[in-house]
């Protein structure tokens, strides 16, 4: 058979097919007379590209396993079925959530199939858990990525209509709304003799409509769903992404989950539209979207006056760029089929390396997409920012994006904040550094449904120098605009404080003969039980004792605990040495939390993961000194500029600098500090907190800055 019957078979594109043909992994496949011949005898490959949802009627979803007479796995291949990482398959079997053979290496192969169907039904727990969220599946309607009413009831009726829907069925059913929302759109009556009418009579439709369908009729199992779509109550809105909001909400989750696809809400594209347009010049030249999905971005466009004519998009789902392609043409009846073939195509961004003159790449990469070893060995050879172990997807469209840019081009992305923080994407950092400045920066927050990841605005000119003066910056309601004198942008902690704010931050971090607790203290996790329901009680007894969670963390003293543990190293997922816990003096500190919270403690208490330990082992300076420095407001504003982070990192506390005092000083400070362990009030504090102001060398306007940019947070004084 060829390419086309094996795509047809396998469930995925034809471009698909043959890549996998190249790369020798489809058994017997030989390219003749430039075409690939398949035997039809042939399986579908193991997709490297993404983890593997197990359908419920072949929950095996091996081949070659099913062909096999074996009747164990090994653990790869069930960490492939289940969807889970190594270390989550060996946590599980420790903790004993899951059996295996006596060796610990194999597993029955029945009883990992009644598990994966267990699993996918949402019978077991262990799909709740946050490794294993990509193996979710079901429909879920995107209420937030249109804003019309209509259309949201009408998707959610055709929904319940179709539960379960093949790829054909779900290209018929958006086949029908997009022949509805023309007949709309032309002023005719939306009915399905009207319907099947104008694909007969209109060519430059009809083609788009065939190529979304991938055939140039409807089959019989295909005219009940299109005539349904046809036959809704979907209303034409000019300029809305009305046909992608149909694919998303029909598509299963899973399918968009392990691609790293997240289609981008109407209010986000607009957003980065308005700080493209507040930043610099917008609407002249081409404009490519490298990842275009169904094309909303290059509608916000089209609206806004950008000539139809210029815009260019990218993506390699086939449905998507037919459904883009239709998008433009309902709204700009100018268009012609065979010009939107040439500029909305489908391909892979990332492989191509030619690069273009674009004036604007704009849109919003896929995050977390999953490549196979392959794809990573020839990514790792084109792009800093990849290696043979792994890479960001969207560090490389951030890459490819600048490539894609002429000089003084511009690029706005929707990207996850972490990219700008993160040590992992350092590289990808650099790449922006050397090649690009800054226009605009804006923390979105969490932009996604069912997605806690929040995102960032990100608009750079390619432009050499990585400047950021002159750069706007949107952040937890405030703006500001970034003055001279910055240095270069290496991480995003450039964009965290203004200019006041940026000279008190220079001023703690360059304070004279600080000392740091990097090299100098123990840090340690609190323990993790692996089931705190089976470890953790409310009462103490039978040889329970008290166990301090990040909750009973207060500034300098902690409140009675209100849970207790059998201390048992050896039955808990993780444990530090007893002899850290038993300390004689030490520190404990919320690892989740907006400010900095440490408290002292000289019982040898032990404590859960959300309260983490360090015994500093600086020679000369006080324990209780250091804990009144990590608890100064200098500290929390130092840490929040700097990071930006509800997770308290050990690294960030190791980069703290611990201002010098002299004997009568830092003996003032531990007095007061003593007087808050005991209970001391908030007065107290504010004295103290003066004084470590005062050793940073810091100004009364100085002060004023930085206590009014953690102003509002709980002061955690008890």
């Amino acid at each position: 058979m060829d390419s086309t019957k094996a795509a047809a078979k396998f469930g995925i594109s034809r471009r698909r097919v043959e890549a996998l043909c190249a790369e020798g992994r489809i058994s017997g496949a030989k390219k003749v007379r430039g075409k690939w011949q398949i035997p039809s005898s042939a399986v579908k490959p193991i997709d490297e590209r993404s983890v593997i949802v197990v359908p419920d009627d072949q929950l095996s979803i091996f081949d070659t396993i099913k062909k096999d007479k074996k009747t164990t796995l090994g653990r790869a291949e069930v960490c492939r079925i289940l969807s889970v990482s190594p270390t989550t398959l060996k946590n599980w079997i420790r903790l004993g959530k899951i059996r295996s053979d006596p060796d610990g290496l194999t597993f029955d192969k029945k009883y990992i199939s009644s598990l994966a169907r267990s699993m996918k039904s949402g019978n077991d727990g262990r799909l709740t858990s946050r490794r294993n969220k990509k193996k979710k599946s079901g429909k879920s309607v995107a209420s937030e990525y249109i804003d019309s009413k209509v259309n949201k009831e009408a998707i959610k009726e055709l929904g319940t209509l179709f539960y379960s829907l093949s790829r054909d069925e779900l290209k018929a059913i958006l086949a029908g709304c997009a022949t509805r929302l023309y007949l709309l759109s032309r002023g005719m009556k939306a009915d399905p003799p009207s319907g099947l009418s104008v694909l007969e009579n209109d060519a430059e439709f009809r083609s788009l409509v065939f190529d979304l369908l991938g055939k140039n009729e409807l089959s019989d199992k295909q005219r009940v769903p299109f005539e349904a779509a046809l036959s809704s109550g979907l209303a034409f809105v000019p300029w809305e992404d009305t046909l992608g909001f149909v694919y998303l909400s029909l598509s299963d989750v899973s399918d968009r989950k392990h691609t790293g696809i997240y289609f981008t809400p109407g209010p986000v594209v607009d957003r980065i539209l308005d700080l493209l347009s507040s930043t610099g010049e917008f609407g002249s030249g081409d404009a490519v979207d490298p990842c275009c999905g169904t094309g909303n971005f290059l509608l916000a466009l089209a609206k806004r006056g950008y000539p139809s004519g210029s815009l260019h998009g990218v993506d390699l789902d086939e449905i998507s760029v037919s459904v883009a392609r239709i998008n433009l043409f309902l709204n700009d009846p100018m268009l012609k089929a065979g010009f939107l073939r040439k500029t909305v195509v489908c391909a892979d961004t990332l492989a191509n390396r030619k690069n273009d003159n674009y004036s604007l790449v704009v849109g919003n990469p896929p995050w977390g997409f999953e490549f196979g070893e392959k794809q990573l060995l020839s990514l790792s050879k084109k792009y800093a920012s990849a290696d043979k172990k792994g890479a960001e997807s969207y560090d490389l469209f951030v890459e490819r994006g600048l490539d894609l840019l002429a000089d003084g081009g511009r690029l706005a992305y929707v990207i996850p904040e972490a990219f700008l923080n993160v040590s992992s994407h350092r590289e990808a950092r650099s790449a922006v550094a050397e090649r690009a400045s800054f226009s605009f920066v804006s923390f979105a927050g969490n932009v996604f449904s069912d997605v806690q990841c929040p995102a960032v605005l990100l608009g750079l000119e390619k432009k050499a120098g990585g400047n950021v003066s002159g750069c706007l910056v949107e952040r937890c309601g405030t703006r500001f605009t970034v003055g001279e004198g910055r240095p270069r942008f290496s991480d995003g902690s450039i964009f965290n404080a203004n200019d006041a704010e940026w000279s008190a931050l220079e001023k703690i971090t360059a304070v004279s003969g600080a000392k740091y607790l990097k090299d100098h203290a123990i840090f340690a996790l609190g323990i993790v039980t692996g089931n705190n329901k089976e470890f953790v009680a409310e009462s103490g007894s039978d040889g329970y004792e008290p166990v301090l969670r990040g909750t009973d963390v207060f500034r300098f003293r902690t409140a009675d605990p209100g849970a207790f543990i059998k201390f048992e190293p050896d039955k808990f997922q993780q444990c530090a040495p007893e002899e850290i816990f038993r300390a004689k003096e030490k520190l404990v500190y919320r690892f989740i939390c907006d400010t900095p919270v440490f408290a002292y403690d000289d019982g040898g208490t032990l404590s859960l993961n959300s309260c983490n330990v360090v015994i500093p082992q600086i020679r000369g300076i006080g324990i209780k000194y250091i804990l009144s420095v990590l608890n100064s407001s200098a500290a929390a504003f130092f840490l929040n500029k700097k990071y930006g982070s509800v997770k308290l990192l050990r690294s960030h506390i190791e980069s703290v600098p611990i201002p010098r005092a002299d004997d009568s000083q830092a003996k003032r400070v531990e007095e007061l500090a003593d007087k808050l362990i005991s209970g001391g009030s908030a007065d107290v504090y504010e004295k103290l907190d003066g004084i470590v102001s005062n050793l940073y060398g810091l100004t009364e306007e100085e002060i004023k800055t930085v206590r009014g940019s953690v102003a509002g947070k709980n002061s955690f004084i008890i």
